[in-house]
């Protein structure tokens, strides 16, 4: 069973999959907002952006990097599964 660093609080529980070891199951949301928060403008022209635009712009960079980087990454049967919470 595989944790991802720094994110326990985001996780939900285990997923159990037949004929397969558990696999531990964390909101996506939880580690994007995390991602979100270590987000800083890079450019001055990205700093000149009105902040809501700045937010979203945050946001789609936090969950390209989830996507890519986190959720896209396959480590073996062991690899932690994730949930939009609904």
């Amino acid at each position: 069973m595989l944790f991802l660093d720094f994110h326990d609080d985001a996780i939900v529980g285990l997923v159990s999959r037949f004929g397969l070891l558990p696999v531990v199951l964390y909101n996506r949301e939880v580690i994007i907002q995390r991602l979100v928060i270590q987000w800083e403008p890079i450019t001055e022209e990205d700093k000149a952006l009105p902040e809501a635009e700045q937010k979203r712009q945050a946001y789609d960079q936090a969950q390209e990097f989830f996507e890519s980087k986190i959720a896209g990454v396959w480590a073996g049967n062991g690899t932690p599964a994730f949930t939009e919470v609904v």
